[in-house]
This record gives C-alpha cells, structure tokens and sequence, in this order.
C-alpha cells in the first residue's frame, strides 16, 4: 500500500492566524466525511479513480450510467440490493456499498471498459517518536511573500527546485501564499511536524470529489530565521510529500492514503519530516507547492482553507508562541512501533541537513 505524508514549519512574524493547541481531549483531529462516492458516467468515463476506506462500509453512487459493473477478482466486498457484485453484474441498482478491497470495473454493452475505481485501505500510520507536544491549525488567506522562492530564471523556466538547495525542499518557482507558525524549543532533541489534515478536504482524498485548490498539495518549511522577502535564506529543512519517502525499505509512493493513531486521515500529498534542533526560536511556514499568487489565490474557488497539523518530541520541550491559542505540554506519551520509524524520514542535525530517504515524485495528478 502507499503511504503520504506531512510536514510542518514555524514563522516569526504574522498575527492573525487561528491556532488551537490542547490536552488530549481536544486535540485537533482531522476527519472529513469520506463514506460516499459518486461517479459520473457523464464526466469520469476512461480513467482509473483510486478511493481510500477509511470507514468499514462506504457507498459509491453511479450517475448517468447504463453499464456492467464487475468484480473480476470476486473478492465478496462489493454489493448492491440485488447480492454481491459478480464478474457479470448489470447496473440495475445504481448504489454499491464497499466493505473491503475491490477493483469496481465498469463495461460497455460491447464490453470495453469504461473506467475502474479501486478501494484501498489505509496505511495505518504509527506515532512518531516522543509525547505529542502540539497539535492546531492555520486558517490560509491570501498572505503573500514579499520575495519569491527562486531567481527570476527559474521562475521564468518553472521547473521544480530546491528551497536552500536541501534535498526534500522541493517546490516550484514564484509567487507563494503563506502561513506562519511560530515555536520555542526548550529541551534539544528530535522533533517531528505533521500536517494531519486539510480543509476543505483536497481532490487526492477524494479524486472524484474533492476540492482541486492549491492546498491539496501544501508544503512545510522550516527556518530559524525567516524573512517574507528573501523566503530562500535561514532555511532549516522541510518536506513536501510524504509519499517522496521511502522508509525501512517502504516506499510511501504506493499507497497516498494514512490513518494516524490519532484517526487523522492523511493523505500522502501532506509534509511530515524530523528535526534535531537546538533550544531557540523557530518558523514554521505553511504554504503550498504550486505557485500561486494572493490574487490568484483570493480569486480562486476555494479561496480558503485550514491546514491541521501536530508536533512530537521531547516531553514539554516545544511551545507555540503565537496564536489566541498558543500552548505548550504533551498531548499524548506514545511510543514508535519499531518496524514503522516515519519519524526517521528527515533528521537536521546543527545547521546541516541530512535527508535519510527521500525521493522526489515529479507526477502530481
């Protein structure tokens, strides 16, 4: 299965920003509503549509459809009002509730095949190292950088580069929106940042619903000095997608859905990285991979958003130091589970970066 995710930067200077940061019992968590899924013959014919399972039975809906709908492999997963889908299942009742795996696949009356939509389970995604020191949010507006991210030849050439030249820093070119979160570690040690969750929930949850915005692909970068018009220099590391990582010989490209043990659906589009950091200051800067502009952004549809996310690390060694909610204290002790350490994936060791796996998925559709 393929596994994504998240990771999360602090800034030190922009107010106006939501944050709720809490004991266990309010932890933010991030849980949109994935039990229904509708396709249209009118507009998804002749692709591949792969949606996650994140609740045990979940219904997906065919509109506009006139069609044969098989389960080739016979798995018993699927079913509509008539019994389990079949090999040979005509598509007299349009709803099919999904209980487990199964590749749906949908055929003409000469037998083409017009489109498949495969349920995959989630990666059950473990802890990262350490107490959960943080959790919250930043409601996204049209914050533009008063710089850019790359020289003027690179954004005129508009391909991907590194923030920094640090590997996993990757981004494109331009004009970028922005969030800040700042943060004061007290106890040195390893860190790690997660963006748990987006809202609205983005097109890669949900390719046959959800929203195709800027956000659907948010990047986290982290810097011990950060400057709104030279957003390039004082950069610490970052992380776009976890599913650029492989990790204790598993590659998270092949599977972009999660589930934390905290029931965050996340999604592999989402940052995640692990720092060791020094006690200080530091920025998070929440923004995303595709350049956009505050115009752009405010005229786009949606045109805002939350960005959930959490920190881990050493028992009471981090607190957030702006927002109306600001906080500090573990949320939650849990361990790692040895075989999964995600929490491995960056380690930023004084002012160097070393990435430990990481690898760069240029396709992004």
């Amino acid at each position: 299965m393929r596994r994504t995710f998240q990771s999360v930067l602090a800034l030190s200077a922009v107010a106006s920003m939501s944050l709720v940061a809490a004991a266990p019992a309010s932890a933010e968590v991030w849980t949109p509503d994935l039990t229904t899924f509708t396709f249209d013959c009118n507009n998804d014919l002749y692709e591949d549509w792969d949606l996650p399972l994140y609740n045990s039975s979940v219904t997906l809906e065919f509109d506009n459809c006139s069609a044969t709908i098989v389960d080739f492999d016979l798995t018993g997963n699927a079913s509509t009002v008539e019994g389990t889908l079949t090999d040979n299942t005509p598509l007299s009742a349009n709803t099919v509730t999904v209980t487990g795996e199964v590749v749906i696949t949908l055929l003409a009356e000469d037998n083409t095949a017009w489109g498949t939509v495969e349920f995959i389970e989630p990666w059950e995604l473990p802890d990262p190292n350490g107490a959960q020191v943080a959790t919250g949010y930043k409601d996204f507006s049209a914050t533009p950088l008063a710089g850019t991210w790359g020289s003027p030849a690179e954004v005129s050439d508009g391909s991907e580069i590194q923030i920094g030249g640090i590997d996993g820093c990757d981004i494109l070119p331009g004009e970028h929106v922005y969030e800040t979160q700042t943060f004061v570690v007290s106890s040195a040690g390893e860190y790690t940042f997660r963006v748990t969750g987006v809202d609205p929930y983005p097109y890669y949850l949900n390719r046959l619903g959800g929203a195709d915005y800027e956000l659907k692909d948010p990047m986290v970068a982290l810097y011990s000095a950060f400057s709104v018009s030279d957003p390039s220099e004082g950069i610490v590391g970052c992380n776009d997608d976890l599913n650029d990582l492989v990790l204790d010989g598993h590659d998270y490209e092949d599977n972009d859905f999660n589930i934390s043990e905290q029931g965050d659906f996340i999604e592999g589009h989402y940052s995640y990285f692990s720092a060791t950091l020094e006690p200080g200051e530091y920025t998070l800067v929440f923004t995303t991979w595709d350049d956009v502009s505050a115009d752009d952004w405010a005229a786009g549809d949606p045109n805002s958003g939350r960005i959930y996310f959490d920190a881990w690390g050493p028992s009471n060694g981090l607190v957030l130091t702006d927002g109306p909610s600001a906080s500090s204290g573990n949320l939650a002790d849990t361990g790692v589970e040895p075989t999964f350490t995600l929490w491995s994936a960056l380690t930023l060791v004084s002012a160097g970066a070393v990435l430990m796996a990481a690898r760069r998925r240029r396709e992004r559709v």
